[in-house]
């Protein structure tokens, strides 16, 4: 049996599945719900839409663009539905099948034994479980297992057409993440070294360096320019989208401080980083979903310990290449230093900022590097030393399977997700945050108050957790508290147009009306087309009695939104107030008209037309307005019958009385009142 070719790929599979197993039923995560489950090019698809726009639907300044991943995404709605469950399916086969490719493409280079060595390593390491258990990290997972095709065809296939299935899977793990743009190196690294069976320590490898580059030239150069045509074309797909090559914008300080400090700074703060990943890829414990400020402290100065830690991280992937590619019969360990290193390149903060600091998932193409370590030293142990060796990776490989079991555990929900990682990183405040969010979608408002106030001690200019701050404050009843609140939050982001609106509203309750006027101006002078704005600044005009203008400002908001019932219905009752009860009818017809949930609306509208003693319409109007499952629906019923008795249309009347006892719920002597109506109807 051990002899057999799909013993190993068999045993892949079989782990993969067993290890992951218990994270299928895990719920959506932090960033799964704004990308995969309100994604309006997920719910519905336009393909031609998806390869022209931004990964996040209308953050077009995070400067992503990962079509593919997105198209997957919609693919996997359809087929498999909406529930979590087939995304997280997805995302494991995915992760296996990465690790079945990890298996032959090493096979050209490595033993058998040695080359199962890393596919198991990449396929248990528990600095795996974000890419596999976010439902976001399929694009970390989909990106990896285009450029192993890639890898794949360069090595197994055969003329230029290993070139051109090349360049075509390279193209869609560009399409997944722009990060794999990087695998256009390793393919040429690849090429220059030679692809004999036998490994590239083989005679092709020992070719003197002219010789290999002349041979790379005549062979290999026209097919490695399709590649390199084939990421240029994805980087002007890219720029056509975003309008940029790299970042449009800078992100906040909370995501990456070090996009907002200093070369020096951000230097120094990056090799920091570049350890930390070295420590987390060599020991992984202490894992967490979020390493935002301030998880990792600004360092200022190259003299600092860490700093050093990562100099030697660097020095030591350029000396592993260096001196291997020199020797023929150590080209394995130049690959495996390159597959390290240029994944982490363009992530790693060094060249130029990105979206944030550190994140475990970053290192899910890099794993694989470290696991070709591993893979190489086993496949060149003596045999006696084997033996020993056997059991200790398998130790070890156990052991990285029970933490990824457990890591997998800790992926159920945001709000688990994040009690893990303020333990892991407690000076995260965006960790904080975020726990503080699943403690307020369970209802726990002082448990969630008490996350935001940490927060905002660590990183007192955080102005959306003021904001949360502030909503929480205002549904308490507090009304100081969130005033305070949000004027912090406007003070740290003097755009934060949701907080200008709701400072308007709370100084509109507490009667300071002129302070309440400024707060909407502010907001709408930040986003004109607020309708939310509008509507604030009209209940504030007819608070004060400033009834012509809040007219204009409701006609506003119905012409932008006509089905504002809210708007419709109180500019209903200007009209009232102002003797205008036609314009009031006109105005509610227009928006029952409409259609939708406006029972309140029709309700109003009922009760104009019956003082208008135009009966046959309130009849229907309250029979539009009984469309729900409310108390007063049920009445809507009762008045509909009351009207319908005076009108003499009986039948409508006992249609009507029925129905309200079949659903009526309340006051039993409403109900008798309903039997008796109906008794005096003498109809059965």
């Amino acid at each position: 049996m051990m002899q057999s070719k799909w013993f190993f790929p068999a045993l892949i599979a079989a782990i993969g599945a067993g290890i992951y197993a218990n994270c299928l039923h895990n719920g959506f995560t932090f960033d799964d719900w704004p990308l995969v489950v309100h994604n309006p090019m997920v719910i519905h698809p336009d393909v031609r839409a998806i390869f022209t726009s931004a990964y996040w639907p209308d953050r077009p300044d995070l400067g992503l663009f990962r079509p593919f991943t997105t198209l997957t995404y919609a693919i996997n709605r359809w087929i498999l539905g909406e529930a979590a469950f087939g995304y997280h399916l997805v995302n494991v086969i995915l992760h296996t099948g990465n690790a079945l490719l990890v298996l032959v493409c090493l096979r050209k280079f490595l033993k058998a034994s040695g080359a199962m060595c890393c596919a198991l390593i990449f396929l248990v390491h528990p600095l795996q479980t974000e890419a596999v258990n976010s439902i976001v990290g399929r694009a970390e997972l989909l990106a990896v297992f285009c450029t192993l095709g890639a890898w794949f065809f360069l090595l197994y296939g055969k003329g230029y057409l290993r070139w051109i299935l090349s360049a075509t899977s390279l193209f869609f793990a560009c399409l997944s993440k722009e990060q794999a743009a990087m695998m256009l190196f390793i393919l040429a690294l690849t090429a220059y070294l030679g692809r004999q069976e036998g490994g590239l320590g083989d005679t092709e490898s020992r070719q003197r360096s002219s010789d290999r580059m002349n041979r790379f030239i005549r062979e290999s150069l026209v097919g490695w320019a399709l590649c390199l045509f084939a990421v240029l074309f994805f980087f002007w797909m890219r720029f056509n989208a975003l309008g940029s090559l790299l970042l449009p914008g800078r992100p906040s300080f909370v995501d990456n401080p070090l996009a907002h400090v200093g070369i020096l700074e951000r230097w120094s703060t990056a090799l920091t980083v570049i350890f930390d990943y070295a420590s987390l890829i060599v020991w992984p414990w202490g894992l967490s979903a979020d390493y935002s400020y301030s998880a990792i402290p600004l360092v200022s100065s190259f003299w600092h310990l860490r700093v050093g830690a990562g100099l030697l991280t660097v020095f030591s992937l350029i000396g592993i290449y260096v001196f291997s590619i020199r020797r023929p019969t150590t080209h394995q360990w130049a690959l495996a230093a390159a597959w390290v290193a240029l994944p982490a390149l363009p992530i790693s903060n060094l060249l130029f900022p990105i979206g944030t600091a550190m994140a475990e998932r970053l290192m899910y193409a890099p794993v694989l590097g470290y696991a070709m370590f591993w893979g190489i030293f086993y496949s060149r142990l003596p045999r006696a030393w084997s033996r020993w060796a056997t059991p200790l990776i398998g130790i070890a490989v156990a052991i990285f399977c029970l933490a990824t079991i457990q890591r997998n555990t800790e992926w159920r929900s945001d709000q688990t997700l994040f009690a893990s990682a303020v333990v892991s990183v407690p000076r995260s405040a965006k960790a904080q945050f975020n726990l503080g969010n699943a403690m307020r979608d369970q209802g726990d408002w002082q448990a969630a108050l008490s996350r935001y106030r940490r927060a905002v001690w660590i990183f007192p200019e955080y102005a959306e957790v003021h904001y949360n701050i502030g909503v929480i404050c205002q549904r308490e009843g507090l009304a100081a508290d969130a005033l305070s609140a949000y004027r912090s939050a406007v003070s740290a982001d003097e755009n934060h147009v949701n907080a200008w609106i709701n400072l308007g509203g709370v100084l509109a309750q507490q009667a300071q009306y002129r302070q309440a006027d400024s707060a909407f101006s502010r907001a709408e002078a930040i986003q004109p087309d607020r309708i939310d704005v509008r509507f604030n600044q009209a209940l504030l005009m007819d608070r004060q009695d400033r009834l012509d203008e809040a007219v204009e400002r409701y006609l506003k908001v119905l012409a932008a939104q006509p089905s504002h019932e809210e708007a419709a219905m109180n500019l209903a009752e200007i009209y009232v107030r102002q003797g205008q009860g036609d314009r009031a009818i006109k105005t509610l017809e227009e928006i029952v008209s409409l259609g939708g949930p406006v029972q309140q609306a029709a309700l109003n509208l009922a009760t104009l037309f019956e003082k208008a003693d135009r009966a046959p319409e309130a009849i229907q109007a309250y029979l539009k307005g009984s469309e729900g499952s409310e108390a007063r629906n049920d009445l809507a019923l009762l008045a509909a019958a009351r009207l319908s008795i005076r009108t003499g249309e009986r039948m409508e009347a006992q249609a009507a009385l029925r129905s309200f006892l079949e659903r009526w719920k309340g006051d039993e002597s409403l109900r008798v009142r309903a039997r008796e109506m109906l008794v005096g109807l003498n109809l059965d």
